[in-house]
């Protein structure tokens, strides 16, 4: 890279950071955990190459099919949160396949100045995948819409807490409705963490050497192996793929947005698998209430020691053998 590159590239960084403070604070403080997990992943999808082929058929789901199911599985997860479920329906706060720029491929929840309130997009696959999806955004809807505010803690453990319940919601379809696997995108989550990490991978050294020795320069690399003990042979790169994306961004558009997308997928899936297996149903119910209220100030262990979920290597392995075995085999053992 030229001086002028690195001229560009740490200015570039220095607005970043600073909008992280204000935006996601959760994310600096846990630079390095992340880093971390995203070599564990790295490393371990080298070694388990697979292809990602989603692939599914339609069995043209009703739109009450849809509302009906969801809520059947709102319910075995927690009753109180009926009254809320069946408000939502109400009130026209359900789209499918609509937003301001017209239909998306992808499922969101977005608050709406005009309306004065949160509203749900679901982008049909018109098969059960679209109960799993609902479910995924009621619970992102009830964090925000119980608490009102968002906290310190939520951008870590949002889609976390969204991709446990999701999960659920295919399980139960498989166990209770007997759906078959070709009517689900079993994989949908595997080929995301794969994708996401990928993405992540590219910068998140990047992030941490900025964050932990400053101003990126020609003698970075060096200073990542003896200073931090990180080995990295294509940090130049990675520098380089840094300052491409940042320079892609429009100014209007946040830089944020695309590096909290991709961390909290990434982070949320392994979590969340790994809480199928370890965690108590009704402790995962627990923390989508509080997250923003009673855990919003707690550190990153202690919001997981909630849910008995240790952070180390070993949870983060584990978990990725589960997300393996769940293409195969999706009916994990029962929730505790």
């Amino acid at each position: 890279m030229t001086q002028e590159e690195y001229k560009r590239l740490n200015d570039y960084l220095n607005d970043l950071f600073l909008e992280f403070q204000k935006k996601n604070k959760i994310f600096v403080d846990n630079l390095i955990p992340i880093w971390n997990l995203s070599i564990i992943i790295n490393n371990y999808f080298k070694n388990n190459i697979e292809t990602f082929q989603i692939k599914s058929k339609s069995n043209h789901l009703t739109f009450d099919d849809v509302y009906l199911l969801a809520r059947e599985i709102i319910e075995k997860i927690s009753p109180r949160y009926l009254d809320e479920y069946d408000e939502l329906i109400k009130s026209g706060a359900l789209n499918f396949n609509f937003n301001l720029k017209g239909n998306s491929e992808f499922s969101f929840n977005y608050y709406n100045e005009i309306v004065n309130r949160k509203l749900i997009n679901v982008s049909r696959k018109f098969n059960y995948t679209d109960v799993v999806f609902l479910i995924h955004e009621f619970f992102h809807y009830t964090q925000v819409k119980m608490n009102k505010k968002k906290s310190y803690n939520f951008e870590f453990f949002t889609e976390f807490i969204a991709i446990y319940f999701e999960t659920i919601a295919k399980r139960y379809l498989i166990e209770e409705k007997n759906v078959l696997k070709d009517e689900l995108i079993i994989n949908n989550r595997v080929e995301s963490l794969y994708r996401n990490n990928i993405k992540l991978y590219q910068y998140i050294t990047v992030l941490v050497a900025y964050e932990y020795l400053g101003n990126i320069n020609e003698y970075t690399e060096e200073d990542l192996k003896n200073i931090l003990g990180i080995r990295d042979s294509g940090f130049q790169k990675e520098c380089l793929q840094t300052l491409n994306k940042l320079d892609s961004f429009k100014k209007n558009k946040s830089a944020v947005t695309l590096f909290n997308q991709n961390y909290r997928y990434v982070v949320g899936t392994i979590l969340a698998y790994y809480a199928l297996e370890h965690s108590k149903l009704e402790d995962m119910v627990e923390l989508n209430d509080k997250i923003n209220t009673e855990y919003a100030e707690l550190s990153v262990q202690e919001v997981l020691n909630k849910v008995g979920i240790p952070l180390n290597q070993n949870m983060v392995l584990e978990s990725l053998d589960i997300i393996k075995k769940s293409i195969s085999d999706p009916v994990l053992r029962k929730t505790k």
